[in-house]
């Protein structure tokens, strides 16, 4: 995982789970605390802050993150997340994940 800077990045499993219909986020792991951070899903993986920019018209915003540790966000019904293969936090490039099925 290739993170921003010193100060900016995470560790941990990004969990995509579906409960009666509804699909959530939960993160067991941290990131580094900031303001403003964001959830997206996207449609390539993206390994830095430029990459993410290229693709961000293509990336569809899920959620407003508020927490650092261990976090759960809903995936608002508008968006089928399985159809994205890789996710990323986002105000400066924090960190990229791959979406991957099991």
């Amino acid at each position: 995982m290739k993170v921003s800077d010193a100060y900016h990045g995470g560790e941990g499993t990004l969990h995509l789970t579906q409960e009666t219909g509804q699909y959530f986020f939960t993160l067991e792991g941290r990131v580094s605390p900031g303001p403003d951070y964001k959830l997206y899903l996207t449609p390539a993986y993206v390994e830095d802050e430029a990459e993410f920019l290229a693709i961000k018209s293509q990336s569809v915003r899920v959620a407003d993150i508020t927490g650092f540790d261990n976090f759960r966000v809903d995936v608002p019904m508008s968006i089928d997340p399985t159809q994205y293969p890789a996710v990323i936090r986002f105000r400066e490039f924090i960190t990229a994940g791959r979406l991957e099925a099991k």
